[in-house]
């Protein structure tokens, strides 16, 4: 019998067909128990091996080898989960002692819920809201309102006192609106010191006074005007004198920089006043800052320049000063006002000689003493070997700039009146006593 198949399809050989396929499923047979035995036998080397390691102490030093090399990986796993504990732990016990609180909240747009919905969907007071969900029975309160002034302070306190409603903390963020509606700051003031917050100081909330936020000063040169650092002295004065806790937003606001109009289009939807989703939670952490550590702020050193344009309405005696507004301000700050006016001092009709009224300025950029002065000198005219000068004189009872015009020519001659006045924040001058709780 042929141990091959035939070329020839048709006189292939069936019996060898069927020879060849028994003979190679005994062979796989075959394989596969070697393969078993094969198994079995490395199987048993390698526990005689492992055995012959562990006796010799062989194993002992791959595994040691093993562990120096990760060392540092394991150190740095431990130490960031250690971190991360106590971070979490850290985070809960800082946030300890807001459980249990009433908070109430007044403001405006910045802070209504409501304002502009779609394309504010996140306010700070929602982002402070998500802060505190785990935090163990704490009730947020929030009655702001767009649009409201710092009277909206009075209307919504006097309701929760009126409805038994106390609080342990109580924030108001409002005069943004007075800036824009250029509300004086003498009623400004006296809204102030409307708000019946003294029930509450007797039930021992603790208020925050929150400083108007940074803004773009679009306005600044419109009229109507009063300086925002004007109502910024004005509620630092109050919370000084109340006893509250002052929050510098103009001062410390955090990323903000209203010299710098990309933080402005990178933190406000509208590039000058509303805070973006994105800034809520940065704001409602800053709040969150103070209301947890009770620190208040001193109110920082900036001001806001006045130009020419604008300080012209209040030199209406035109008979012995024109002021020109080409180089002409005034920086009104949060500690000094500083001068510089330019313009022509003259004689003229009967009002020739003695003190004259060159101009009637607003309380703002007053000093808050009986008289304040001002240096007056001429680079044009010489009487001798000195420059003209005289001392302008600032008389708070009836806010005029008084110059003495004796001697000087009808025609008009060009002065300078200049100088810094320092306006007082003591409270005891600029905030009057508040209502006392009935």
């Amino acid at each position: 019998m042929f141990k091959f198949p035939f070329t020839n399809f048709h006189e292939m050989n069936l019996t060898w067909i069927i020879e060849t396929l028994k003979e190679n499923t005994d062979f796989t047979k075959k394989v596969y128990e070697e393969v078993k035995q094969l198994n079995a036998t490395i199987e048993k080397k390698v526990e005689e091996v492992v055995n012959n390691m562990s006796e010799s102490g062989a194993f002992d030093n791959i595994i040691s080898n093993m562990l120096d090399s990760k060392v540092e990986e394991i150190k740095n796993i431990a130490n960031n989960a250690l971190s991360t504990a106590n971070g979490i732990d850290r985070k809960y016990e800082y946030l300890s002692s807001m459980r249990n609180k009433k908070i109430l909240i007044v403001g405006d747009s910045n802070s209504d819920e409501n304002y502009n919905a779609g394309k504010i969907n996140v306010h700070w007071t929602q982002s402070l809201k998500s802060m505190l969900s785990n935090v163990e029975n704490v009730t947020i309160t929030n009655r702001s309102v767009a649009g409201k002034q710092i009277d909206w302070a009075k209307t919504v306190i006097t309701e929760e006192n009126a409805a038994s409603r106390y609080y342990d903390i109580i924030v108001i963020m409002l005069g943004t609106n007075n800036y824009g509606h250029a509300t004086p700051i003498e009623t400004f003031r006296t809204e102030l010191t409307a708000i019946p917050i003294t029930p509450q100081i007797i039930n021992g909330a603790h208020v925050i006074i929150v400083s108007p936020p940074k803004r773009s000063m679009f306005v600044s040169s419109e009229t109507p005007h009063v300086p925002l650092v004007a109502y910024m002295r004005a509620l630092y004065a109050y919370a000084e004198k109340i006893g509250a806790q002052f929050v510098d937003c103009w001062g410390k606001q955090p990323l903000v920089n209203t010299s710098d109009a990309n933080t402005l289009t990178k933190w406000y939807y509208d590039k000058q006043l509303h805070f973006n989703d994105a800034y809520a939670p940065i704001f409602a952490r800053w709040i969150l800052w103070y209301m947890i550590t009770g620190r208040s702020d001193t109110i920082g050193d900036y001001y806001e320049t006045i130009p020419g344009r604008y300080l012209k309405q209040f030199f209406t005696n035109t008979n012995n000063f024109e002021i020109n507004e080409n180089g002409s301000f005034v920086r009104v700050g949060t500690r000094s006002i500083t001068y510089n006016i330019i313009g022509s001092l003259k004689t003229y009709g009967s009002n020739n000689s003695g003190l004259q009224p060159l101009a009637t300025l607003p309380e703002w950029m007053r000093e808050h003493t009986s008289m304040a002065y001002l240096n007056c000198h001429s680079s044009t005219i010489t009487r001798g070997d000195r420059v003209e000068t005289q001392t302008a004189e600032i008389v708070n009872s009836d806010g005029k700039l008084y110059v003495t015009v004796d001697g000087l020519s009808t025609t008009g001659t060009l002065y300078r009146i200049h100088g810094t006045l320092h306006p007082m924040l003591n409270t005891d001058n600029i905030i009057p006593d508040y209502p006392t709780a009935s």
